[in-house]
């Protein structure tokens, strides 16, 4: 099977897709648009993406390329991540890495490096190719990145909590089919912002006991002051309560997207902790 990742290789997404599909082929991409475009190209079976971290909360691109491809989740995974600091020196002078290993790692770098330069870069795994010795240059990322390029671990887990999760999606042309213990991503826009509207949306799902283990709201860009809503219902889409749900929130809804029903993965037993 071909797995398409945000590239090059060392970067987590590299790591997860490693972890998760053993044996399989790799396929670097260039940006997550450029992975689901693989997808849909079919240069690649299917693309695996980081969409929300213990931390840092969700990642915002993301969740909107869900709305941009027909390609629906079909797993997920929980993975472990420790950031470490690598260079070729311990005198350190900048400190580079993308903007939610920095996020994760701010407390530390403060406290350790309050005089470095902090530069937020689009690949971290890009960035270890171009430091040079004697430089001061870091980067802050997965230590596979040290011996992929030759550099010095320099702090093990640079991490400001030390349990930091990633969960990654991976997103295929499969079809929603039913698997036991099955999670439900949807994303829904409210016909009325009037008071009580979302309460009214939430509570199809409570008062049939489906629990909802995330709620997430991102700008509607077409229409300035609105919000579309994520949420992950626990359950298939197939199951009556799931579907009775479903059919009120068609009612309070101007539109609804099923992202795919797939199997639930675990916070609390992420691979690599």
């Amino acid at each position: 099977m071909r797995i398409a990742y945000l590239g090059p290789e060392g970067t987590w997404s590299w790591h997860a897709a490693r972890i998760s599909y053993p044996g399989s082929s790799l396929v670097a991409a260039k940006s997550f648009t450029d992975a689901i475009m693989m997808v849909e190209s079919d240069q690649a079976d299917c693309c695996m993406l980081p969409v929300e971290n213990s931390v840092e909360g969700p990642v915002p691109e993301v969740l909107d390329l869900l709305l941009s491809t027909p390609l629906l989740i079909i797993a997920e995974k929980m993975i472990c991540i420790k950031n470490s600091l690598l260079s070729y020196s311990d005198h350190v002078k900048r400190i580079y890495s993308h903007h939610q290993a920095l996020a994760q790692c701010r407390g530390k770098i403060r406290r350790y490096f309050p005089n470095a330069e902090v530069v937020e870069v689009n690949s971290t795994a890009s960035m270890a190719s171009s430091i040079s010795a004697g430089s001061g240059d870091a980067i802050i990322g997965s230590r596979d990145l040290a011996s992929l390029y030759g550099l010095k671990v320099i702090i093990e887990n640079l991490n400001d909590y030390p349990v930091n999760v990633t969960r990654f999606i991976t997103l295929g042309n499969a079809k929603i089919g039913r698997i036991g213990g099955n999670k439900t991503t949807i994303s829904f826009l409210l016909t009325s912002d009037a008071p009580g509207s979302l309460v009214e949306a939430l509570s199809l799902f409570a008062r049939r006991g489906i629990n909802l283990s995330m709620v997430i709201s991102r700008p509607e860009k077409s229409d300035p002051g609105s919000y579309r809503f994520f949420i992950d219902a626990e359950g298939d889409i197939s199951d009556p309560p799931m579907a009775e749900a479903m059919n009120g929130l068609k009612r309070l809804c101007r539109d609804i997207t099923i992202k795919g029903s797939y199997p639930k993965a675990s916070w609390k037993k992420p691979d690599g902790c």
